[in-house]
């Protein structure tokens, strides 16, 4: 896995250390928003940043992958499951 953990060891605590995952989280965290707003929803109720970081280092690319991430449910996965893995999959090929 190539996340580290900072000092106090919450979720919110994991650090991308590869520049990849970055940058793909950067554009989860942008879709994620997009949705959100659409919806009139505060983006941590779309997904949790624990949840992007996740899908961010295991670049989920079908959705029984994206089904097998923390956070994400079955009504998650219907509702934003393509979506994401499109976002995946379109910055893999880039």
């Amino acid at each position: 896995m190539r996340a580290a953990k900072t000092g106090r060891g919450g979720a919110q605590d994991i650090v991308l250390e590869d520049e990849a995952d970055r940058e793909l989280f950067a554009i989860l965290k942008d879709l994620r928003l997009s949705i959100a707003r659409e919806q009139n929803l505060p983006p941590y109720v779309v997904f949790h940043d624990k949840t992007l970081t996740e899908i961010a280092i295991k670049k989920p690319s079908t959705m029984d992958e994206f089904a097998s991430i923390g956070g994400v449910g079955n009504s998650k996965l219907e509702k934003y499951g393509r979506c994401f893995v499109d976002a995946v999959k379109n910055w893999s090929q880039n």
